[in-house]
């Protein structure tokens, strides 16, 4: 038996479970066409390869920065 990592498809339950990401969010992408879902039958399935696809696609966080400090004048 293979680990839900190993597996080559996931459901939206499993996909947002393995990234941290929420159903709403992953439904998002799919709509927007960030994400790509296949169906089996009625059901929704995310291929592993384009689960990592997209999250290598997402752009990077900006980096956390302190505002300057305004000069006294």
């Amino acid at each position: 038996m293979t680990s839900e990592d190993d597996a080559l498809s996931y459901n939206i339950d499993q996909a947002a479970a393995l990234t941290g990401m929420g159903r709403s969010a992953l439904y998002l992408a799919l709509r927007d066409g960030r994400l790509t879902g296949r169906k089996a039958g009625r059901r929704l399935v995310i291929l592993r390869r384009d689960l990592e696809r997209f999250l290598s696609d997402l752009p990077p966080a900006l980096e956390l920065r302190r505002p300057l400090a305004k000069s006294a004048a």
